[in-house]
Order: C-alpha cells, then structure tokens, then sequence
C-alpha cells in the first residue's frame, strides 16, 4: 500500500462541506487531499449524499478523490475524520447483536429487567442501539490513515457515553471545540492527546449587510421583519420521525406576521424525506436546505433561534444569539433516550425558556419576544455558553494549521 505524504480530510455528508471549509482554506494545496465517502450504504439518509459532495466541491472547483478509489490502495500520512463514515456495516456479529435486540432484549425491555439493570450495572443490556439495524458502526480510518485525527461535529454529546470507547481505539488525536469537551475525553482516554480548535466554521463571518444582500437572491424576506432562524434536529427514531416538525409546523405559522421564519431542516432530514420542503412551503415558511450555505452567516443576520435539540442549538449558543427551544411530547421516546444518556439537550433547558404544544399563541408570542429582547441583555446566552465553550472564543485556525503541518 502507498503512503501518501499528505493530509486527507474525509467528508461524509454535505454538511460536512461547511465544517471543514475554514480547514481546508488554510492548508496548501499541495499538502492537502478531499475524499468523498461514497460506501454503500442502505440508510436512506445518506441517499445521494456523495453525489451533492462531490457536485458542491465541483462548484467551488475543489479537486477530490472517492473513497471507493482510494481504499485499500494509499494510505495518508494523517486522516481527519469525524468517524461517520457508516453506521450499516453488517457482519455476521452485527446480526446476531440485532437478533439478540429484537428477541432478549426487547423481553428485558417488556419486563423493565433493562431498567433494574441500568441502575445495578450502569447498562441495561438491551443492544437497542442495534434493534433497528442489522449493521454497526464502522471505523476504516485506519486501513486509508496513518495518524487519525477525530474531528468534532457538535457538543451535543451524551454524558454517560461520551466519548464512546470504539474511539480510544480507531483515533490518534481528538480536536475539541472547548475545554469542556476535552476533559471529559481525557478523563476517559487518558493517553490521548487533544487539541482545543474551537469552530472553525464560525470564523471569517462576513457582515451583516453582505449576507443579507447574498440571502435576498435565495429569500424574498421582508426589510420590516425581524428574522426567525428554526433549526429542526433529525429524529432517527422511525415512529417519531421528524414529529418535530410536523407538531409544531402550524403551531408556529401565526408567527409569520410579524417574522420571517426560515426553516433549516436537517441534512439527515430532508434525504430520508425530500417531500418536506413541499410541506413546509405550503405554509409559507422560507426553507434553506443549500449545503453550501455557511451557516455562521444565517445565526449573525438572525434575531432569534428556534431550536429543539442537537449541535445547532450549541451552535447559537456559541455565537451569542438567543435561543428559544420546543419541545416533544412528555412520553417522546427519542426524548427518553436523551434523559438515558444523559444528553447536554436536556441539561439547556434548565436555563433555556421551552415551549410546549399545548402553550397558547399568547404565550408563544410573549416568550418569543421575552428572549427576543432580554437574553441578550441579561447575559442568560453568555453565561451558557462560558460553561460549554469558555470565556474565550477558539479561532485557532493558525494554531491547527500550523499542528498539521507539524505532524506530516
């Protein structure tokens, strides 16, 4: 196998364009290779995902290999990968784990023995992770990298798992977006090393009058209203599945009169279910699904981020913008899962104000506009985000640069 003297970052779904674009900017050309994760792969939300990649690194006249073409052939003397590559890979083990779900552990489940088992050994033994696929997640990071570099994607993270233990062994390096990230992976890999690089996605925002001006070819949204940037998360739960959108879909729509609402599905979201850009234009929200889009351009113009759960909600925070949540139903089990796991979503909405379906327009409004107008000024935003991110930002893009470029 050929070793590549070179730094290769691989890009496994379009969102992923925007996350290592400030990345990719600052390496040489030279030094630098894009690989586009084209596996097979069954899950519906990976439909076309190489195919938009691939289309949107043309646009910006990018040059790129496949993966297909690279696998088993070259080896790259560094590897920087968020691990996402797939999460269908079926082995012979992965099927018996999935039969062993739908059989013991749906039994252990029925009879709440998952739960006595959870709370006497700190697992519940249940494989539900593998109850609604055949495959497991698969990490070929080290058949085409030499020094694998963990790249993250969210703080979102789910604190009794964190960082999970397939990681220790498939990554080199961990780059962190914060400290807080850092130490909670140092305490569990305590011979890893970690590099706090921040969000390099959010440097280089541009102003607030050029973004607009690029946005009005894309929305016709009206100068006299404010600006409501909803981030729907994606919901892999199959009988939940995107019930955050559709639950509060005309909930919010009186909203309209006063905001222009553009509607940011998640990537996952709009792959496994095209048709909901349909919906949502039918009740006139401005849907934004380009994966080219820099997203730190839509948080700077917008005056107010309707969130639910997921690295979006992070991603505000971050950014100083205020943040108002909605909620799922009591019994949602994709929010059951959240408290199991112990997930940093739930932990925001001891500060955050939420909605609930059964709030009334009145309500809504009132606390829209509450957060609107005081979470600024009261520093709530701020002080959130000096928990999960410092009281500094990490624009450390020199700092990352010039630590790649060390390691070659």
């Amino acid at each position: 196998m050929t070793l590549i003297k070179k730094i290769a970052v691989i890009i496994n779904w379009p969102r992923e364009l925007d996350m290592y674009e400030e990345i990719i900017k600052i390496l040489p050309k030279n030094k630098l290779e894009i690989l586009v994760n084209d596996s097979r792969n069954k899950e519906k939300e990976r439909k076309n995902a190489s195919l938009i990649i691939s289309k949107n690194l043309k646009v910006k006249k990018r040059k790129f290999k496949f993966l297909s073409q690279i696998y088993g052939l070259k080896k790259y003397k560094i590897l920087i990968s968020t691990g996402e590559i797939s999460s269908n890979k079926v082995t012979f083990g992965s099927v018996l784990k999935h039969l062993y779900a739908i059989t013991i552990g749906s039994f252990l489940n029925f009879s709440k023995l998952s739960y006595l088992s959870n709370k006497l050994f700190g697992r519940p033994f249940n494989a539900d992770s593998y109850k609604s696929s055949f495959g497991y997640i698969w990490y070929p990071e080290r058949v085409i990298g030499e020094k694998i570099i963990k790249f993250p994607d969210g703080i979102d993270l789910k604190l009794k798992h964190y960082p999970y233990k397939e990681l220790e062994k498939n990554f080199d390096i961990f780059f962190t977006i914060s400290d807080f990230e850092k130490k909670l992976i140092q305490k569990k890999f305590k011979k890893k090393q970690c590099l706090v690089i921040g969000y390099p996605r959010y440097t280089n925002i541009g102003t607030e009058k050029n973004i607009k001006k690029i946005l009005s070819k894309s929305f016709n949204l009206s100068k006299k209203k404010k600006i409501i940037y909803w981030t729907p998360t994606h919901i892999d739960n199959k009988s939940e599945e995107n019930l955050n959108i559709y639950l509060w879909l005309k909930q919010l729509v009186f909203l309209q009169k006063d905001y222009n609402i553009v509607v940011r599905p998640h990537p996952k979201t709009i792959a496994s279910e095209p048709n909901i850009e349909k919906v949502l234009k039918n009740f006139n929200y401005f849907v934004d699904k380009d994966p080219n889009r820099k997203m730190g351009d839509m948080y700077k113009i917008s005056d107010l981020i309707i969130g639910d759960f997921g690295g979006a909600v992070f991603s505000a925070i971050y950014l100083n913008k205020p943040v108002i949540l909605l909620n799922m139903p009591k019994k949602s089990k994709f929010v059951e899962g959240l408290k199991e796991s112990q997930s940093l979503d739930l932990e925001l909405r001891k500060n955050l104000i939420s909605l609930n379906l059964n709030n009334s327009k009145e309500i809504i409004a009132q606390k829209i506009n509450y957060a609107r107008k005081s979470y600024i000024k009261s520093k709530v935003i701020l002080k959130i985000r000096n928990r999960y991110f410092g009281k500094n930002k990490k624009n450390s893009n020199l700092i990352t640069k010039n630590f790649l470029l060390k390691h070659l």
